[in-house]
C-alpha cells in the first residue's frame, strides 16, 4: 500500500523489505551451544529453556521497540571503544577479552564464556569496566548501585580473566529520558567483586535447574519477579501503585510463538494495585491489594513528601 502526498510517496511494502532486513540482521540468534555469563546468569527461566530448546529463529513479527535497543547497545559500545582507544592508545586499553571458565573443572559440567567489554590502565591501575546502557526511567532507581545481576556478571568476569585486575567498575550510560523528561548523565560505578565461591555457586545452580526441567512450564523455574512503581494523579489527588513484569518478559525470546511458546512470561501485564489518597489513606478492593499498597507505602513520593519531619 502507498501513500502520496505533496512532499512524496510513502511505499510500505518497500519499506517493509528494509526494516525486516534490519530486524532480522539484529535479532536473529546467535548460539554457540555455551552459557554466557551475560545474560544466563540473570534470568533461570530463559537460560534452561535456550539450554534445551535453543532460541528461536527470527519470525518478523519483533517490534521495533525491542530491536532499537539491541542495536544502540552494539553501536555505543563500538563507538565507544573507538574513542577510547585514541584516548588511552592500544597500551593501556584493551577491548572485548574473552573470558571462559576452566573446563573440566569439578562440579561445573556446562561451557561457560563470556566477554569483558574493557580492561584499562588508570594511574597505574589496571580497572575491568563494563559498558550498560540503560532507559531514563531505569537509571532514576539506580540509586548509585550496581543492578545485581550486572554486579554478578562483572565479578564472573574478574574472578576468572586470565589477567590481574586491580579494581572493578560499570558505566551506566541513559538512553533516553526519565519520567520527568529529564536527561541524567552517565555514572561510573565502581564495585566489590563478588568472591570466586560466590559465583560458581550460582553457576551451579543454575546447571541444577537445567537439570531438573522436565520439558513443561510447571518445571521451569519462576519468571523474574518484577516491581512496583507510584504514579501521581494531581487530578484526584492521589498516587497510584502499580506492578510492572520484569523487563525482560517484554525481550521475551519465546514471545511471538503463540501457542507454541514454551515461556510464557510475555503473558504478565501490568496491573493496578491500588492507591493513596492525601489525608484520605489507602484504597484498594481486596485486602491483600491493600497489604500490598500498605507495603510499599514508605516508597510512595506523596506519602514521603507528607509525613517528613520538619526541621
Amino acid at each position: 500500500m502507498n501513500t502520496t502526498s505533496m512532499m512524496g510517496t510513502v511505499n510500505t511494502v518497500v519499506g517493509k523489505g528494509l526494516v525486516d532486513i534490519i530486524k532480522k540482521s539484529v535479532l536473529e540468534p546467535r548460539e554457540d551451544g555455551a552459557l554466557h555469563f551475560s545474560s544466563h546468569l540473570q534470568n533461570d527461566r530463559h537460560t534452561v529453556l535456550y539450554h534445551h530448546h535453543g532460541y528461536p529463529e527470527y519470525n518478523g513479527k519483533a517490534t521495533w521497540g525491542s530491536t532499537l535497543p539491541l542495536m544502540q547497545g552494539t553501536a555505543m559500545h563500538e563507538e565507544i571503544h573507538d574513542i577510547m582507544v585514541k584516548a588511552y592508545d592500544w597500551t593501556k586499553y584493551t577491548p572485548e577479552i574473552t573470558v571462559d571458565y576452566p573446563l573440566n573443572t569439578k562440579n561445573i559440567i556446562h561451557d561457560w564464556r563470556g566477554t569483558a567489554d574493557a580492561v584499562v590502565i588508570i594511574d597505574d591501575e589496571r580497572w575491568l569496566i563494563d559498558y550498560k546502557t540503560i532507559s531514563g526511567a531505569s537509571f532514576s532507581f539506580l540509586n548509585n548501585t550496581v543492578k545485581p545481576e550486572h554486579h554478578m556478571q562483572v565479578s564472573a568476569y574478574y574472578n576468572f580473566i586470565d589477567m590481574h585486575i586491580d579494581r572493578v567498575g560499570v558505566l551506566y550510560l541513559p538512553t533516553s529520558q526519565d519520567y520527568k523528561r529529564q536527561w541524567h548523565e552517565p555514572v561510573f560505578i565502581e564495585v566489590i567483586p563478588l568472591t570466586r565461591t560466590h559465583v560458581v555457586s550460582r553457576m551451579q545452580d543454575v546447571e541444577r535447574m537445567i537439570n531438573e526441567y522436565g520439558g513443561t512450564r510447571d518445571t521451569l523455574p519462576l519468571p523474574n519477579a518484577g516491581g512496583f512503581s507510584w504514579k501521581n494523579n494531581k487530578r484526584e489527588k492521589k498516587w497510584e501503585l502499580r506492578y510492572f513484569p520484569h523487563y525482560t518478559s517484554m525481550f521475551c525470546p519465546w514471545k511471538n510463538l503463540g501457542k507454541d511458546d514454551p515461556c510464557g512470561c510475555s503473558d504478565n501485564q501490568p496491573e493496578y494495585i491500588g492507591c493513596w489518597y492525601y489525608y484520605n489513606g489507602i484504597d484498594a478492593d481486596s485486602g491483600a491489594k491493600e497489604a500490598i499498597v500498605h507495603t510499599n507505602l514508605d516508597t510512595c513520593p506523596g506519602y514521603i513528601e507528607l509525613t517528613k519531619e520538619t526541621p
